[in-house]
């Protein structure tokens, strides 16, 4: 009787699915940041590490559940050394319940946290193959303002917390070995000597055989190596996007943020 009473017992899943990534020696890193800002190259670039797995498409912070949890434990328990499982931000992910659930499951399962930021002219310029408008920007003003908002309740909870990290987009594209020594720093991943460096990212999963969620390569323009060409895009082209519709606030966050991140002023 008692056992039959354990049994109807409810369990923790989430708890239990902690406890299992602590037995097989996993830890976990989220990439967040803005749409548009290279959270899709960077977050299949992160293969080049060893022992990482990636996660197949975009994810809540929940993300890996029970099940998959079972099954990667059991998939990789008998790896030796530290294994990494790595997830990519949702489009919903900027809502106050989701940022909430974030700040959360950061704390409770100490996970890494890589926020990437690119200049707001080339996110609000570029444009996204999948999109119902192609010919169109992807992200819209509000859009970004919204993103950098999340950003900074998550990294103004998180004050204290050591594992996380800030970086620029166009250092990833252009100081690749410099981007990929501070991601070792922050997390604790190691190259995989059988791997390219970071930014040869189409290169490292032919040369390593990686499968990867089609669903993705729009966001990418298909699977590709790091390109040059798409850092200061704005620049080059000469389209530099137009902020009088902003709000004040708006603008003002703008304004601050590419001070914060070293780019030109608006």
């Amino acid at each position: 009787m008692v056992a039959n009473s354990l049994l109807k017992l409810p369990i923790d899943k989430a708890a239990l699915g902690r406890a299992l990534f602590a037995v097989a020696g996993i830890s976990r890193i989220h990439i967040i940041g803005c749409g548009r800002s290279g959270t899709t190259m960077l977050h299949l670039a992160l293969a080049c590490f060893r022992n990482v797995t990636l996660s197949t498409s975009e994810t809540s912070v929940q993300y890996p559940y029970l099940r998959e949890r079972l099954s990667l434990t059991l998939r990789l328990f008998s790896v030796s050394g530290r294994k990494h499982y790595v997830t990519k931000r949702n489009s919903g992910w900027t809502k106050p319940d989701r940022i909430d659930d974030l700040i959360e499951w950061t704390r409770l399962e100490n996970i890494g946290i890589i926020n990437l930021v690119r200049d707001p002219r080339d996110v609000m310029l570029s444009r996204h193959a999948g999109a119902a408008r192609p010919d169109l920007p992807y992200i819209s003003q509000k859009r970004w303002y919204d993103s950098i908002l999340a950003t900074d309740k998550v990294f103004d909870s998180l004050k204290d917390h050591p594992r996380k990290l800030t970086l620029r987009y166009e250092d990833l594209i252009l100081k690749p070995l410099e981007s990929q020594s501070q991601i070792e720093a922050a997390f604790g991943v190691l190259p995989n000597p059988n791997a390219l460096p970071i930014d040869k990212v189409k290169d490292n999963f032919e040369r390593l055989r990686l499968q990867y969620d089609a669903r993705e390569l729009p966001a990418l323009n298909g699977l590709r190596n790091m390109d040059a060409e798409t850092v200061l895009h704005w620049r080059k082209s000469g389209d530099a996007p137009s902020f009088e519709t902003m709000t004040p606030d708006m603008l003002d966050r703008l304004k601050r943020f590419c001070e914060e991140h070293g780019y030109d002023r608006i």
